[in-house]
């Protein structure tokens, strides 16, 4: 984290003592789970052939993706808390927001331009590949603010990116940011696929660039001011986005 031009990497406590931090990360990437639930349904049923309906009934389904994904969530907050600190990853809110929270003039550059790249991406998304807001248009806004901006940004901004740049400090014995944020970024844009085919944008080939290029800044803005700076600039992207379809 950067505060006042000075660079701050937080101690995380030993891993047997990193309960508090994993349990407020978990926490704030359960609130992404719980709104997306109600929807699981329509989101199985677009992925299904037409006609086709699955074996198991949907109630055993909605509680095996929630359950699948809140045990993702705790995995990701711990590898981030475990091994983020090495790496000169932060987050306010591991830390706890009192003891951690920088002087209010970096927190107001972080906010600004959080907002500013998120906002940009959703706008540039829109332009880019129309097809990508008709996708997203068949979720609801908060489920995307909420999942999107809370419970992805845990996934890959915090437990993704601290993996792979631990990784990559491993085997090459260096910190190499941009690598492990391209890296990490490549992966939650692959990840997309199946969604994006399900929703019917797989025929546009531009939609997974696009979502590659406009996220990519993201794990910059983790590196650099936290993870709530992610937070803030996915959750600008998506009520750009919905601007730019209404």
């Amino acid at each position: 984290m950067v505060a006042d031009g000075v660079l701050i990497v937080p101690s995380y406590p030993h891993p047997t003592h990193v309960i508090s931090p994993t349990v407020r990360l978990t926490l704030l990437g359960m609130f992404g789970v719980l709104a997306i639930a109600p929807a699981i349904p329509d989101i199985i049923r677009r992925a299904l052939p037409p006609g086709k309906a699955h074996r198991l009934p949907m109630p055993a389904l909605v509680v095996a993706a929630a359950v699948q994904t809140s045990a993702l969530v705790l995995l990701s907050a711990w590898i981030g808390v475990r091994f983020g600190a090495k790496v000169g990853m932060h987050s306010w809110i591991a830390d706890g927001v009192i003891s951690s929270a920088p002087s209010p003039g970096a927190l107001f550059q972080a906010i600004v331009v959080a907002i500013a790249i998120g906002a940009t991406g959703g706008f540039v998304a829109h332009a880019c590949a129309p097809a990508l807001t008709v996708y997203f248009g068949l979720t609801p806004l908060h489920v995307r603010v909420l999942y999107g901006g809370l419970t992805e940004e845990v996934l890959v901004r915090w437990g993704l990116l601290a993996g792979v740049s631990a990784a990559l400090l491993a085997t090459l014995h260096e910190q190499s940011g941009l690598t492990a944020v391209v890296l990490s970024n490549a992966l939650f844009s692959v990840a997309h696929l199946p969604a994006l085919r399900a929703g019917g944008v797989h025929r546009s080939a531009r939609a997974p660039l696009v979502i590659f290029a406009v996220t990519l800044p993201w794990g910059w803005l983790c590196l650099r001011y936290g993870l709530e700076a992610a937070v803030i600039a996915h959750v600008s992207f998506h009520l750009a986005a919905e601007v730019r379809r209404a």
